[in-house]
């Protein structure tokens, strides 16, 4: 397989079809290929996922990005290319669609400065610090204070 960033795509395509066949998502070609999961909630925005010759990467919104190296590492240090390499992602993003991950944004003066993303596991309890706000893919997480 010819793994430019068309055919990693392509072949991503193909798995998340499988992995979540309910979601719809669309595609654009900018400076490489795009693919784009719309929103299941404003706030929250809509998720992009982007491909290049090194890794694929997906964005929230403006909020929040994330990459996957697309290398596989030999012990000697060698490095190869391998579509293997798209199943964390796929499993990252399915977890994030089913609410399984938190995202994180931090704003300061009501202007963004910081996100991360971690287990929503033992959330129900957790009081969000000022100038947090927490979101899963289906919206804002509302938390006694």
């Amino acid at each position: 397989m010819d793994l430019t960033p068309e055919a990693l795509a392509e072949e991503f395509s193909k798995r998340f079809r499988v992995k979540c066949p309910e979601v719809r998502f669309s595609w654009k070609e900018a400076s490489g290929p795009a693919m784009t999961v719309p929103a299941a909630h404003p706030d929250v925005e809509s998720m992009t996922i982007t491909f290049d010759d090194e890794e694929l990467t997906v964005q929230i919104g403006a909020h929040y990005h994330c990459h996957f190296d697309l290398f596989r590492y030999g012990l000697g240090g060698e490095r190869a290319k391998d579509t293997e390499q798209i199943d964390p992602a796929l499993d990252w993003i399915r977890s994030f669609l089913d609410g399984h991950i938190v995202l994180e944004i931090r704003k300061v003066d009501g202007r963004y400065a910081g996100g991360s993303t971690y287990p929503s596991a033992g959330l129900d309890d957790a009081r969000v610090p000022p100038g947090f706000e927490r979101f899963t893919w289906s919206g804002p997480l509302r938390h006694a204070r």
